[in-house]
């Protein structure tokens, strides 16, 4: 799945100032912490703030929803693999709003946002419930990046991806497990 922070319509690809990189780089670290933290792959493509005709940013995730919801007998497995989706598409939204409010607009969140009710479409069968879903999911996902763990990783992605502009799998899961003083039980030197 392709998270991206979106280009306003009608926009080539131009050099981002350098607050644009800041926040884009929040944003797809948040969408970055979010699934790692999830235990959702990254695709080889990495995470990348280096803008492009569509996008001025990109976190690339495997695939997590095994099956077709769409045909597939929903299970609470299942059911709880959609709402992480969901988290981790609306977690760049809100890490790139605790970064710096004023800097998100609609466009920056609109894909995530399509993303987001496309899976919610799977568990949920009124707009009444869609919008409790989508509520209660959108403050899970704020509370996530409030958390001051998880934000010390997202703050560490985001200057990862700044100095570096694209990072692979590992070097995102090496930058996010060193952000809290490295794996568990192994001593650092």
């Amino acid at each position: 799945m392709k998270r991206m922070t979106k280009h306003p319509r009608h926009s080539r690809a131009k050099p981002a100032s350098e607050q644009k990189l800041w926040a884009t780089a929040y944003h797809e670290a948040g969408h970055v912490v979010a699934a790692l933290a999830y235990g959702k792959g990254i695709r080889r493509q990495g995470a990348t703030i280096i803008p492009d005709a569509e996008a001025l940013g990109t976190v690339h995730t495997l695939k997590h929803i095994p099956g077709d919801p769409s045909v597939d007998l929903l299970t609470g497995r299942m059911r709880l693999r959609i709402e992480e989706d969901v988290i981790v598409s609306l977690a760049g939204g809100a890490a790139q709003r605790k970064f710096r409010p004023s800097s998100v607009r609609s466009h920056h969140v609109r894909r995530d946002q399509v993303a987001a009710d496309r899976l919610l479409d799977y568990i949920t069968v009124s707009e009444r419930e869609r919008h409790a879903y989508w509520r209660w999911l959108m403050v899970r996902a704020e509370d996530f990046v409030d958390d001051s763990f998880r934000w010390m990783q997202i703050e560490a992605v985001a200057k990862a991806l700044m100095e570096k502009k694209t990072l692979g799998p590992k070097e995102l899961k090496k930058v996010y497990v060193d952000a809290l003083g490295g794996p568990i039980g192994v001593k650092g030197s």
